[in-house]
């Protein structure tokens, strides 16, 4: 099983080009292995 610590922004959201980006932290329960996943999105 992963434990999952999370960091999201949304920027500009009322204009017609809104940005997303998140970082996503992921740990085993025996916290042997990690990894982290980054996404950006910019939507037109």
């Amino acid at each position: 099983m992963w434990i999952l610590g999370d960091v999201y922004n949304i920027y500009n959201l009322t204009s017609q080009s809104p940005q997303f980006n998140a970082s996503l932290y992921m740990i085993k329960e025996d916290r042997n292995s990690s990894h982290y996943h980054d996404i950006h999105m910019i939507t037109n």
